[in-house]
């Protein structure tokens, strides 16, 4: 089921952004991109820059799907893969990524073993890893991200100290889907009562 046939206003708005200058230009190019179930959108009319999406597609999204994203890296600065099959065999096509600033990977199959490929990207902002296998090592990614602003972790392998840790050394970063406080209320003795 492509794009278009899900709902009326991706029909419309889908029309309108080919109709602009700037995808009448790149059509071609992202004519591929868009028969893989990816929603390619510019940034800002007479910028040249993407956010391509996978997460409103029926496609199975791989490795070789991902390739496709390595000619658009330099002006592709938004990507979301959420709920997709991305694993880490495929995650590794996200390293040459470097000018992504947000990337959308909640619910897929990463883990761990994928975060060395996202050290490169040191204009991401924004990291969702909610509902995948990652534990405390994406926190030491996070840690090489200059620009990070925020990491969501929920129900994720990520610990709370891990987090606490990592809040001292980057408190800019803002760490979403760990409740720091009811992990301090569990770990806090509660005085016996008084006979």
């Amino acid at each position: 089921m492509n794009l278009a046939s899900r709902s009326p206003l991706a029909s419309i708005t889908l029309a309108i952004l080919l109709a602009t200058p700037l995808n009448a230009a790149l059509s071609d190019e992202f004519d591929q991109l868009r028969s893989q179930g990816a929603l390619v959108l510019p940034i800002a009319q007479e910028d040249d820059r993407i956010d391509v999406g996978f997460h409103l597609s029926d496609a199975k999204v791989s490795g070789e799907t991902l390739k496709l994203l390595h000619p658009f890296a330099e002006r592709l600065v938004a990507l979301n893969l959420r709920g997709t099959e991305i694993d880490d065999a495929a995650a590794k096509e996200l390293a040459p990524l470097t000018a992504l600033t947000k990337l959308h990977l909640e619910k897929t199959q990463i883990t761990n073993a994928s975060l060395p490929h996202f050290l490169q990207m040191k204009e991401l902002e924004y990291l969702n890893v909610y509902g995948t296998e990652v534990g405390d090592a994406v926190l030491r990614v996070a840690r090489e991200l200059p620009k990070l602003k925020k990491l969501y972790v929920w129900q994720t392998n990520v610990t709370p100290s891990a987090v606490r840790r990592f809040q001292q050394s980057r408190p800019g970063v803002e760490v979403i889907g760990i409740d720091l406080m009811s992990d301090l209320a569990m770990r806090t003795p509660v005085a016996a009562p008084s006979p």
